[in-house]
């Protein structure tokens, strides 16, 4: 029943029309969401640096929800360190734009890569860190949907760093 849950949402939040608006400054100020207080209180002792991040077209709804899993998994895999890091940046590369989430976490082992993005997918076995498997599936839906890419690159007990494309827009949003 659960299970059934949790496909029925990520189906209708996946595939609900796309509105794509441009948006200005940059993602910092659309994307990324608001920290509400079950994340202020993972941000205790956490390094938390939001580099300038290049303007895109996106659905702004469906872009916070990407951060909000992309961030959400780095607050969690990063609980249990000394000094916790987590970098959000971009940039723009010809007609795409790259943004990437990096933390100092668990980190994987990249021959489990390919499961990442998975639904119901998890490689942390152990039952301290919650979650479903259904964030990371999210996060590559949406970002397909809006032509882009996802992919993560991890070392374990070093950390995580999960990018993503976008579609630069032909000019830059006014």
């Amino acid at each position: 029943r659960l299970s059934f849950l949790i496909v029925s949402a990520l189906w209708r939040i996946s595939n609900r029309p796309i509105s794509v608006d441009p948006v200005k400054d940059s993602l910092r100020t659309s994307g990324l969401p608001v920290i509400s207080p079950p994340m202020a209180d993972a941000l205790v002792c956490v390094q938390l640096q939001v580099q300038p991040l290049p303007a895109c077209e996106v659905d702004p709804a469906l872009m916070r929800q990407v951060f909000v899993n992309l961030l959400g998994n780095a607050f969690k895999y990063t609980r249990g360190r000394p000094e916790r890091r987590i970098e959000v940046s971009g940039e723009r590369r010809g007609d795409e734009c790259i943004y990437e989430v990096a933390d100092n976490g668990r980190g994987f082992d990249m021959r489990f890569a390919t499961k990442l993005f998975g639904l119901f997918e998890r490689l942390h076995g152990d039952d301290s860190i919650e979650g479903t498997g259904v964030g990371l599936a999210m996060v590559a839906r949406i970002i397909r949907r809006h032509g882009g890419r996802v992919w993560a690159d991890a070392k374990p007990d070093v950390g995580a760093r999960f990018s993503f494309t976008l579609p630069a827009p032909t000019e830059d949003p006014a």
